[in-house]
């Protein structure tokens, strides 16, 4: 017994360290630690060794191993990150790493293996070769078997994976089998224990994998956060049975990184390349070829992004190999679909790449036919072609303004967002200033007040597309926007005051907008009639409006009444007087005569109201 522990620690380079009584034996073993070495390759090899020269190697105690497994258990997915951005990740490959982490998970969590429990066997299964990693037999039972051992089944880790509903059986195929639903993007790397998830997919198809089933893997809105490090591992511990009796595996909405990723992985996935099993699926109709609509069991997430789509058609997405491509906008997302298939895993595939109105940064026009989309997290913009590209533009610029939210607790810092915004993202004044008038009627007074307070920084934006050069449909926007504005004030009678400050108040700041608004309060006042209530809320908004500006709102207010009455036969105001040659020094004698009535003149310290009304 004792010569069989001293050949073994001789043979794996390890002093002994927890058995007091062989301690002494460790001068012993050093002094034939190379001596070893030298037999085993001796032994191993086909030909004599021409290695003659004495090398002086460390030996490694059971400390260390224990060390050194912690070490790479802890930081293995790191590990795995630096090696996938490596300039040589393409010459080295995954193979390396992959046995690293098969490896680990064979020898299960540090903090679960005390120092006592680290036999020298295992010593000489962490420090073997590469060629012996591919060896080990990790198969499902032995998993299973590591995880009851430490009851990690009981923890509270566990419970949560289980409510992810990541893996899941719902429903059965048109062929009668139990159809099991994988949701790619709830796994999240760093958050979800990879381990427990492969645990809960055994024990989920437990008790069906000894009949045929089918499977079904929603692919939608996958990326780099959903990529699993260890997917050896799930080949290697998964029930052999489950390969077996699998009928068919649906890839549901595959995308672009998913193309990447099984590129990356290739040589893992290269059984699966070309596998009648596999079968790619676009949409949730292709899908009830093979599950009729009343078994499918897809989140509602993946489902609503086939509802009221806007979709636009021969589009060309620009990269180094330019694509045609489908745009469909939908309420919370944006799709882009390939027209022309490519290949995953060998066979023909149509990608689809979901982006949530959350995730776009920007979108602009490039020129009328095309334009750039920003992505939270993407190093470049994205770059399409559309003979209808200001359409498409609008209809993203929509589903970006939905997801903004107002708090009803904070008004200081919706007004700084709201500067921000306006100040950084001008070309979205039309369109917010149209959801902000359309939302403000059925909003509470208190957030009525707030919504103000949000609008107003963009009012001053409204000169962008009232420059000559703009198109006219632009200019129409403005110009309906400042009739709603106009409407919004006369019917908000609790919100009278405030509107009038905060509204007309700020656009009385903007020089260029004058000419337009009075041009709107003229028109409404001349339709609503001479003496109606609507031509004293022009008046008072008029005011409001010069406040900002006394002088300009005044010289075109008489400006305006001088070219007015300029245009009336002789005499047809009657007796010339002192004040009208005052206001109007420049008309002849005979049409300076006015008659006080409604028109608003601010001065300096006080508002007094005059009339230009014959």
């Amino acid at each position: 017994m004792l010569m069989s522990k001293i050949l073994q620690n001789i043979a794996n380079h390890v002093e002994f360290s927890k058995e007091q009584h062989m301690l002494p034996f460790n001068h012993f073993l050093r002094a034939h630690f190379e001596a070893g070495r030298k037999f085993f390759i001796q032994i191993a090899s086909d030909c004599e060794s021409i290695d003659q020269t004495s090398h002086n190697l460390s030996f490694i105690s059971d400390a260390n191993v224990v060390a050194l497994h912690r070490l790479l258990w802890n930081h293995q997915e790191r590990i795995g990150d630096y090696l996938s951005c490596s300039r040589d990740h393409k010459a080295v490959g995954r193979r390396p790493f992959d046995k690293m982490a098969t490896l680990l998970a064979y020898l299960g969590p540090p903090e679960h293996k005390p120092i006592e429990s680290f036999s020298s066997s295992t010593s000489s299964l962490l420090f073997s070769s590469y060629a012996r990693w591919s060896s080990i037999d990790i198969s499902s039972t032995n998993f299973e078997e590591f995880i009851v051992k430490h009851n990690m089944h009981k923890k509270e880790e566990f419970k949560s994976i289980k409510s992810l509903n990541i893996f899941y059986q719902a429903g059965t195929s048109k062929l009668g089998n139990p159809v099991f639903y994988f949701i790619s993007r709830r796994y999240k790397i760093g958050e979800v224990n990879a381990d427990l998830l492969i645990y809960h997919v055994i024990l989920t198809l437990k008790p069906f994998c000894q009949q045929p089933f089918e499977l079904i893997v929603d692919f939608t809105h996958t990326n780099s956060d959903n990529r699993t490090d260890f997917l050896q591992k799930w080949f290697t511990v998964l029930p052999e049975v489950a390969y077996i009796n699998i009928h068919a595996c649906y890839i549901y909405n595959c995308n672009s990184w998913v193309r990447e990723y099984t590129k990356f992985h290739e040589a893992i996935l290269a059984p699966l390349r070309g596998n009648r099993k596999l079968i790619f699926i676009e949409n949730h109709s292709r899908l009830s070829e093979y599950v009729d609509a009343e078994q499918q069991k897809l989140p509602g997430a993946t489902l609503s992004l086939e509802e009221d789509l806007k979709v636009f058609n021969n589009a060309l997405k620009l990269s180094h190999k330019d694509t045609k491509v489908a745009i469909k906008v939908g309420p919370t997302a944006l799709q882009i679909t390939s027209v022309e298939k490519t290949k995953v895993l060998g066979l023909p595939v149509l990608l689809n790449d979901v982006y949530y109105a959350s995730e776009i940064d920007e979108v602009c026009l490039v020129d009328d036919n095309q334009f750039s989309l920003s992505i939270i997290n993407e190093s470049t913009p994205l770059s399409f072609i559309h003979n209808d590209c200001d359409n498409i533009v609008q209809s993203i610029i929509h589903i970006r303004n939905r997801c903004l939210c107002i708090p009803s607790n904070n008004t200081i810092f919706i007004k700084s967002v709201s500067e921000k915004l306006a100040h950084n993202e001008p070309h979205l004044t039309l369109e917010f200033l149209e959801e902000c008038i359309q939302g403000f009627r059925g909003s509470t007074i208190e957030l009525k007040h707030l919504c103000l307070e949000y609008m107003t920084p963009w009012l001053a934006n409204l000169v962008r597309f009232c420059k000559p050069s703009e198109e006219s449909r632009r200019q129409k926007q403005v110009a309906q926007i400042l009739e709603k504005l106009i409407t919004l004030t006369i019917e908000e009678t609790e919100m009278y005051p405030s509107v009038q400050a905060k509204i007309w108040g700020s656009i009385g700041h903007v020089p260029e907008l004058i000419d337009m608004v009075l041009d709107s309060f003229i028109q409404r006042s001349v339709n609503s009639g001479l003496g109606s209530p609507m031509i004293e809320i022009m008046a008072d908004t008029a005011v409001a409006l010069a406040s900002a500006n006394v002088q300009l709102v005044s010289k075109k207010v008489i400006g305006r009444m001088c070219r007015a009455l300029s245009k009336l036969p002789n005499n047809i105001l009657g007796p010339v007087t002192p004040a009208t040659k005052f206001w109007c020094p420049k008309l002849p004698i005979s049409h300076t005569r006015v008659s006080a009535r409604v028109l608003p003149v601010s001065t300096k310290n006080s508002t007094i109201k005059t009339s230009v009304l014959p």
